[in-house]
């Protein structure tokens, strides 16, 4: 599966605020340095805590449910810095992250949104910033999803 991004993102998204800083950096760090230290250490965190989420989305939505597949990756370090931007645009509540193939290697999808129908899914496709479309999104349903992953479940 190539690198596809895109996210359906609201008008009224607003970016998430970061938690608070809880002494995982000294004191001695500057302001500056102690908000990325934290931000780094909130992205690590956030891959785990977005695939547990996935799984629980993909159980509890209708199969006819919609979400925009933003991109695709193998590589664990590009996820996190794209779940970084991403936290940026969207609410990172509202983005979804499983595993599957692409090309027969293991690879890591990110969604973004959960939408009743295609209309809707649709409109806030168009309305994802410029910097959300750079690699090209789908729409994908939960339907979709579900096969993909039970597909490449050993056997």
């Amino acid at each position: 599966m190539p690198v596809v991004t895109a996210a359906a993102v609201p008008a009224e998204a607003k970016p998430i605020t970061p938690a608070p800083a809880t002494n995982l950096v000294s004191k001695q760090d500057s302001p500056e340095v102690s908000a990325r230290s934290q931000r780094q250490f909130d992205v690590q965190d956030v891959v785990a805590s977005r695939l547990a989420a996935t799984e629980i989305w993909l159980s509890q939505r209708a199969e006819t449910t919609y979400s925009i597949q933003l991109l695709g990756t193998d590589n664990a370090q590009q996820l996190k810095n794209h779940l970084n931007q991403l936290s940026k645009f969207v609410e990172i509540n509202d983005v979804f992250v499983y595993r599957t193939l692409a090309k027969q290697r293991p690879s890591l999808t990110v969604l973004y949104g959960s939408f009743n129908d295609r209309r809707a899914a649709l409109d806030a496709l168009a309305r994802l910033p410029a910097q959300l479309k750079t690699h090209q999104p789908i729409l994908r349903t939960v339907r979709g999803i579900r096969a993909e992953i039970a597909q490449h479940q050993p056997s």
